[in-house]
């Protein structure tokens, strides 16, 4: 995963502003019961993602908003049916890509990859939560215009970054859950 063969956040960014999510509206999501409880852990873990992203690239949050991520994951709930349980586990592994980077002296993550990483790192939640993947990276390198060889070299580097460490127990998934909530919510109690 280096800079040269990742694409950006404006792939990303183009791409979803070219969705029917870029009015900012999930016309769709609003007729479900939980339509807010969704959106506020859309936003919740948004801003949790923003934040490993700064903290790892300072300043990367004047290329990578907050709100593209929003957008993002609000993309992969409408087309690939994206559940909060992955997307606890894309931000652990994103921590840990973190962690493991540092520790290690190699400093790969920056502004110009951010999108690809991101991207890596949710098709890497899904093929952790889901018994069967029904969409490939050939997919997501066809919607977000990815050459499909840089996206699994990408793949394949973010792996190797974290030593093939992705295991997130449920037990680990439900109290970032209920801990999430809380914060928004503190009267909200969780029943996983």
């Amino acid at each position: 995963m280096n800079a040269d063969n990742c694409c950006t956040i404006k792939d990303i960014r183009s791409e979803v502003k070219n969705s029917n999510l870029n009015d900012g509206g999930c016309d769709s999501l609003k007729n479900e019961p939980i339509y807010s409880t969704k959106i506020n852990w859309v936003y919740l873990f948004a801003t949790k993602i923003s934040d490993i992203l700064e903290d790892a690239v300072p300043g990367v949050r004047l290329v990578v908003l907050e709100s593209n991520i929003y957008h993002f994951i609000m993309f992969l709930i409408e087309n690939v049916d994206f559940i909060i349980q992955e997307c606890i586990i894309a931000s652990e592994l994103l921590k840990r890509f973190v962690l493991k980077q540092n520790g290690k002296g190699k400093h790969i993550l920056n502004a110009k990859n951010c999108g690809m990483t991101l991207v890596v790192v949710f098709i890497v939640s899904m093929k952790l939560y889901r018994d069967t993947i029904s969409y490939k990276n050939r997919y997501f390198a066809d919607v977000f215009d990815i050459p499909i060889a840089d996206l699994n070299l990408s793949e394949i580097s973010f792996l190797k970054m974290v030593d093939h460490q992705l295991w997130i127990d449920d037990n680990s998934i439900s109290l970032i859950i209920e801990e999430a909530f809380k914060s928004e919510h503190p009267e909200f109690q969780l029943q996983l």
